[in-house]
């Protein structure tokens, strides 16, 4: 049991005043962006969230879903981002009912451009890991992973790197559907992405141990790689007896 156990749910949907659930959908960014602020801030202020009845989420997640894939302004990308963060935080393993409806468009905003935007997304991808089983997660992710763009590539590498960060095991179904797609990264065209994947090998390895050997056979010859993997692998295991401590 945690403190959030502690703390009464909340309908923040109630809190939320009307005429900003309708400005999520105006026309002026700024209407949109503070509308999702006043929202993140009554989240915030009561981090766990009701459970009574989900339903009451619906309509909001539909719309964080549209501004997060088709939204022009980055501000109000952020914001909807920032959003979905709290909820999965506030509702925790309920969350898991929304992830065939958002979990998707937050992987593919991970090829987005803005550094400020792939922080954000970064952030969600965190927090939805959190809370939901890798059995709903995999799919989509290995499918974006493989896709061609840098930044996403990237972006979803440092999440993995940061998700095997938090984990004490790692389901064996989980990594041998992604680290054979990391280990090829780790060969990508780009350096920034073959940094990140190595980086990716190195937390995965405190887990795996020398059972990460048999995902690297593509690498096997490559000693700096290797060698790039095996200090990672130090790195973070220092880091988190750190954070044990």
């Amino acid at each position: 049991m945690d403190e959030w156990d502690l703390l009464d749910e909340v309908d923040v949907i109630a809190l939320w005043p009307n005429e900003h659930k309708k400005n999520v959908e105006s026309a002026k960014w700024q209407e949109r962006k503070e509308a999702l602020e006043v929202l993140s801030n009554l989240i915030e202020k009561n981090p766990r969230l009701s459970t009574a009845s989900m339903t009451i989420y619906g309509e909001l997640m539909d719309n964080l879903k549209k501004i997060i894939a088709h939204d022009s302004n980055i501000n109000v990308v952020i914001a909807a981002l920032r959003v979905v963060t709290k909820l999965a935080n506030g509702l925790r393993d309920r969350f898991s009912c929304f992830i065939s409806m958002i979990w998707s468009v937050v992987l593919d905003k991970s090829k987005d451009k803005k550094n400020t935007v792939r922080i954000a997304v970064g952030e969600t991808l965190d927090a939805i890991s959190d809370v939901c089983s890798t059995e709903r997660l995999t799919k989509d992710l290995c499918e974006h992973l493989s896709k061609p763009n840098p930044q996403s590539k990237q972006c979803l590498c440092a999440f993995l790197t940061r998700y095997f960060v938090r984990q004490t095991t790692v389901q064996i179904e989980f990594a041998k559907a992604v680290l054979p797609i990391v280990v090829k990264l780790a060969s990508d065209s780009d350096p920034s992405v073959r940094d990140a994947a190595c980086n990716t090998l190195g937390s995965a390895r405190r887990l795996l141990g020398k059972g990460l050997d048999a995902f690297l056979g593509p690498i096997v010859t490559e000693k700096a790689k290797l060698d790039k993997v095996k200090i990672i692998s130090i790195f973070v295991a220092l880091l988190c007896f750190s954070l044990l401590s």
